[in-house]
């Protein structure tokens, strides 16, 4: 009976024991597993890192593609990107009010008929946001050079602003003037033209759509490299400027020279009703202009006749005038 006591005793110093074993145990596995977990929590956050340098670096380059460029910042053009030799550009801003109703450079690209379909644009407002003085486009349908240019260039000097000059020449000529020269930089993109084709008429259309890109030209003259002004530039700007009418040589010629010419098998797409005699030379208003471009009911006929082949266009425009 005097052991019980001692026996007591040893038991609680062996749970002492047997506790103080299962916590080393324990001390041993934690640090075991943060040992284990460490590389794991720093890869993490190296992983993290990484991918955050990426993701900043990311928007960054998606907010300068969609960013807009400052006001006074210029935008390249077609022309730079396709290395043509142009004017000076510092001051160019292509989404601008001003270089879209008036645009400072001829050079382009666009095709007939997407320049015949920018050129049929048409404001429904009566009145511009800008300034508007009316112009008169002078518009030179030429095989090459002009040997009157002198006489044009005095025609013209002090009265700029007040008229706008276009030249379609042949393909790959080059209008050789200075810089000070009106008709510097005044050729638009152009194509072969051929007289008594449909080509010589596409000339004129292309002339007449290159001319109303430019919102203040009101009046169209074409002309040729053998045309010659009468009257001086104010006489002749008045005149025009202050017209209501369009002059265009258009008429029926009963004769050997109108009806005469008529052939049978253009009909029905062409009637002798509709056949018509007159000069390729006109001058007309910004409306009948718009109207010649924009025009999509016309008819295309190969004609073989004892002349050769020929072919024909008429447009219903001409019922307009």
């Amino acid at each position: 009976m005097k052991n019980l006591p001692r026996i007591r005793v040893d038991k609680k110093g062996d749970d002492k024991f047997i506790n103080y074993t299962n916590a080393n145990k324990d001390l041993s596995h934690g640090i075991v597993r943060l040992v284990l977990y460490f590389p794991l929590f720093v890869a993490g956050v190296v992983f993290g890192l990484v991918a955050s340098i990426h993701v900043t670096r990311y928007l960054g380059s998606s907010h300068s593609v969609v960013s807009f460029p400052p006001h006074n910042c210029p935008v390249p053009s077609r022309e730079k990107e396709a290395g043509l030799t142009t004017n000076n550009y510092e001051d160019d801003d292509f989404l601008s009010l001003k270089s879209f109703v008036n645009p400072t450079h001829l050079t382009h690209s666009m095709t007939d008929e997407e320049l015949f379909w920018r050129a049929s644009m048409v404001p429904k407002k009566d009145s511009y946001p800008y300034k508007r003085v009316p112009k008169v486009a002078f518009m030179f349908l030429t095989r090459g050079p002009l040997p009157l240019l002198p006489l044009w260039e005095k025609f013209f000097r002090g009265h700029e602003g007040l008229f706008s000059i276009y030249v379609h020449a042949l393909p790959g000529f080059e209008l050789n003037v200075s810089k000070m020269s009106a008709f510097y930089s005044r050729q638009i993109p152009s194509q072969d033209v051929q007289w008594g084709f449909i080509s010589m008429s596409d000339g004129e259309k292309r002339l007449l759509a290159n001319a109303l890109l430019d919102f203040s030209n009101e009046r169209f003259v074409l002309l040729s490299e053998s045309c010659i002004p009468i009257y001086d530039f104010m006489t002749v700007y008045n005149y025009l400027i202050g017209s209501s009418h369009s002059f265009v040589d258009s008429y029926d010629d009963p004769s050997r020279y109108g009806r005469g010419r008529y052939n049978h098998h253009m009909y029905p797409d062409i009637t002798l009703n509709q056949w018509r005699k007159g000069s390729q030379w006109f001058e007309m208003n910004r409306t009948l202009a718009v109207s010649i471009i924009s025009d999509r009911i016309s008819y295309i006929k190969d004609v073989s006749d004892q002349w050769g082949n020929v072919e024909v266009r008429v447009c219903r425009y001409l019922e307009a005038i």
